[in-house]
């Protein structure tokens, strides 16, 4: 695959910008996230994702704070899956997986405390009946935080979903990622439109947008095909915001990518 032309175009500007060898064929390994906000607010920047917080509060380099999971439902023991980052001290990332069994509405601590949450799923019947919270250790009632500023990722069962629905992404300290795609809608019975940003932070930098769109109930899905490649630097990371004509608008977007790996 290095061998496509506009993987190796997005290799050779890595090589002559950074000075670092890249392969996409030694992971080869794609990457989708998709995010879902089903009732945004009118006018105001909104991450694409299901926890209703406008933002998503980013631990600080260094830090592993996201540590305790829960359930809305008292009847909920299941094992989800659990793929997020760990920061050690100077910010660098790693890529950590691992399963956790709900106990109700009790909180539960994570085996290993995160930095980021990627993504959170539940793969296996029975399916969760209530909405999952992975969040930062604070109070809870009935298993859902009080503060939504110290969650990282839910997972909306009431609504029927067995995933999370957050449109980010985080690298590791070990690969670029290559964003070749981007969709982005505006969904079923909203008249309103929203404007979409696709936006990008490198280690110890702010958010920059990289690419925009707008949509409307009744344009159907966009999609933005990137030629040449949006390139993502090692322990970056990627948000979807946008900014909704009226309140209640319904948002979906997907990103596409492939993970391309620093050769030893």
């Amino acid at each position: 695959m290095d061998s496509d032309i506009w993987v190796q175009q997005a290799i050779n500007e890595v090589e002559r910008q950074d000075g670092i060898s890249t392969s996409v064929d030694i992971e080869q390994q794609s990457i989708t996230r998709l995010g879902r906000n089903l009732s945004m607010a009118a006018d105001t920047p909104e991450i694409i994702w299901n926890v209703g917080a406008a933002d998503e509060i980013l631990p600080a380099a260094g830090s592993n704070p996201i540590d305790r999971i829960a359930s809305s439902s008292a009847s909920d023991a299941e094992t989800v899956l659990l793929l997020g980052h760990v920061s050690d001290a100077l910010g660098n990332k790693t890529f950590t997986v691992q399963t956790v069994t709900l106990n109700g509405q009790t909180p539960v601590a994570l085996g290993t405390a995160l930095h980021r949450v990627v993504d959170i799923s539940r793969n296996a019947p029975p399916p969760l009946v209530g909405d999952v919270y992975v969040y930062e250790d604070s109070a809870v009632t009935a298993g859902v935080p009080n503060d939504l500023t110290k969650v990282h990722s839910k997972i909306d069962a009431v609504l029927g979903f067995q995933r999370g629905n957050k449109a980010a992404i985080t690298i590791s300290s070990d690969v670029y990622f290559f964003v070749t795609s981007w969709e982005y809608a505006v969904t079923r019975q909203n008249a309103g439109y929203c404007d979409f940003t696709l936006e990008t932070k490198d280690i110890d930098s702010v958010f920059l947008e990289q690419a925009v769109g707008t949509a409307s109930r009744d344009s159907g899905t966009h999609m933005a095909v990137f030629r040449p490649f949006i390139i993502m630097k090692p322990n970056a990371d990627l948000f979807v915001r946008g900014v909704a004509s009226a309140s209640g608008t319904r948002s979906t977007t997907q990103i596409n990518g492939i993970v391309a790996s620093i050769r030893s």
